[in-house]
């Protein structure tokens, strides 16, 4: 005790366990009181606590919980409430999992009074070397700026009244490396605690508000809901607004069970089917420019438990793609996405279907398209379009174990074609008025990067000692470019007639890319179903048409066609892979 009557003491303590009725509670390992007794001449002796250190604090039910503390300027004000300045560090905890940091740090002013609690808290996430299998892309991760909160509560002993608003900054969840899955800059939360009794339960109700938000690259411009119930269950409503991609808002609806009961707190959360229209996606993107989608839209996820756990699906049903610029249709999309977060790790199970009644690319059609995939982290997000089949020039095509790479790699695949036929897929080519009968069958090998498509080696054959028939009405097309003078002017004209009404022994279809065209050179072995208007000409060695009845040339031949598509600007992927890959 100095000359002022002030003592300024310290209280150390250590292993401190404090157990409940269900098991320990909480551990400290270091623990360190500021004391300052000062004399007061009406009631004596006044002890007051001036600062607490926790270092190793240990929260061991109902979540396990590591934090270190600092309370300073601990204080009586003049109303005689307690008051303090506490720092926090969080160090871990189950939603370190998530969160891309080696800690959490914060701080908070608080003021205990007998007539309630007032706080203000801030925090944010310390960044640093992330947390193993996070940063890493191997999992899905919460990216967030920080946070402040107000928390205001009146009545400890009986009733009590009180209310809590939260602002969010720089939200945003992660599906492994750069997969956003949505993020919003800004989001607000508000939330009203009351009890009318001391045995009367607590009532909850509030709102949340978050504008700006964006679900992947889909600019949404607000999400809102409205909360009430008790602890034990809580209702809520909500509805993604509509913005200027999406026509219409989203009715959002759930509930959260067991809050603050013994048993673990679960939730569920459900986007009811409903319609749903994008329009022009040029703001998502330039590539996307004139793109409309829309169809059939419900979602739903649940979850809980001890640890972080949900599960979600969301389907797709009759949904639509159009962009009329390119001729480009997709009608009868339906899907249904499930995945699953269990303790840290996203959990996509295998072989989830997707189903398209047909693409239209101009005039290349396929229909009836079936295809199974699945995703995994290794350590970034990969999907596996494991199977891929479609109905096409009246056969079928097939695509097995196609790796979709992370930002910056290459597909490659191989198209196998089974029992096409040869006049529709030669019509889907380019070449019109096309007829015939026979099948061709082979592979397409194939590489996609920001270049656009490439092809090399692709082969069709027809089947060994099976040939068929093909007419080819416009064979103007073929030599109408050539001068009549031209030696090659008349060879061409045979050739076209001939292929007008062309039996064939065996043909070969040969399929490769020079610069941005696909080159597809045909050879066809056999001869024409009639005898051709031509003779030949032993003094240039070449063919004379004639055109007097009678004669006439009908003998066996091959008959090459070759023909140029510029591929990657019909299929926009040059303009759309330089802008996009890796998105």
């Amino acid at each position: 005790l100095d000359i002022e009557g002030i003592t300024k003491d310290r209280i150390y303590i250590q292993d401190l366990l404090l157990v409940g009725k269900q098991g320990p509670i909480l551990f400290i390992k270091d623990c360190e009181i500021g004391l300052s007794l000062k004399k007061a001449f009406k009631d004596g002796w006044r002890s007051t606590v001036t600062s607490v250190k926790v270092r190793g604090g240990e929260l061991l039910s109902p979540q396990p919980l590591s934090f270190d503390l600092d309370v300073r300027n601990a204080g009586i004000t003049k109303d005689g409430a307690q008051r303090l300045d506490l720092e926090y560090r969080l160090n871990s905890g189950p939603f370190f999992q998530l969160l891309e940091a080696e800690s959490i740090s914060g701080k908070a002013n608080v003021k205990v009074g007998t007539s309630g609690v007032r706080m203000d808290l801030t925090g944010r996430p310390v960044k640093g070397m992330a947390p193993k299998g996070q940063g890493s892309g191997s999992g899905p991760f919460v990216a967030l700026d920080g946070w402040r909160a107000h928390l205001d509560i009146k009545g400890l002993k009986g009733t009590l009244n009180g209310t809590i608003d939260v602002e969010l900054k720089g939200l945003g969840v992660f599906l492994g490396g750069k997969n956003r899955l949505f993020s919003m800059p800004i989001s607000r939360g508000h939330l009203v605690i009351s009890k009318a009794s001391r045995k009367g339960p607590y009532r909850l109700n509030g709102n949340f508000l978050a504008r700006g938000l964006e679900v992947s690259t889909l600019p949404i411009d607000a999400v809102r809901f409205e909360w009430q119930g008790t602890p034990s269950k809580i209702i809520l409503k909500g509805r993604l607004e509509a913005s200027s991609v999406m026509d219409q808002s989203l009715s959002i609806r759930g509930e959260f069970l067991d809050l603050m009961g013994p048993a673990p707190s679960s939730f569920s959360l459900e986007v009811p089917e409903q319609v749903v229209s994008l329009k022009d996606l040029g703001e998502i993107s330039e590539a996307l420019k004139g793109l409309e989608t829309g169809g059939h839209f419900s979602a739903s996820i649940e979850g809980g438990g001890p640890t972080i756990h949900f599960n979600a699906t969301s389907t797709l049903k009759g949904w639509h793609l159009d962009l009329a610029s390119q001729d480009i249709h997709v009608k009868g999309i339906s899907s249904q996405l499930r995945f699953m977060l269990d303790g840290g790790q996203l959990i996509f199970p295998p072989s989830q279907p997707v189903e398209v009644e047909e693409v239209a690319i101009g005039k290349v059609k396929a229909r009836d398209i079936g295809l199974r995939w699945s995703a995994f982290f290794e350590p970034e997000l990969r999907i596996l379009l494991e199977r891929l089949k479609a109905s096409w020039a009246k056969g079928h095509i097939y695509i097995h174990d196609l790796y979709l790479p992370p930002e910056g790699g290459e597909i490659k695949g191989i198209i196998f074609c089974d029992r096409l036929n040869l006049g529709d897929a030669l019509s889907q080519f380019g070449l019109s008025r096309v007829y015939g009968e026979g099948v061709v069958s082979g592979k397409i090998p194939f590489v996609i990067s920001n270049d656009g498509l490439s092809i090399h080696d692709g082969v069709l054959s027809s089947q060994p000692g099976k040939g068929g028939s093909i007419r080819i009405g416009a064979g103007n097309i073929i030599s109408g470019q050539i001068p009549k003078g031209n030696p090659l002017y008349s060879q061409l004209q045979f050739a076209s007639l001939a292929l007008e009404d062309f039996r064939y022994d065996w043909v070969n279809i040969f399929v490769d890319m020079k610069g941005d065209a696909m080159m597809v050179r045909i050879q066809l072995d056999g001869m024409p179903q009639k005898r051709l208007p031509f003779s030949y000409n032993p003094a240039t060695g070449g063919l004379k048409r004639e055109e007097g009845g009678g004669g006439g040339i009908r003998q066996k031949m091959r008959i090459d066609i070759n023909i140029s598509l510029p591929v990657n600007q019909l299929f926009m992927l040059r303009q759309g892979l330089k802008k996009e890959f890796g998105k």
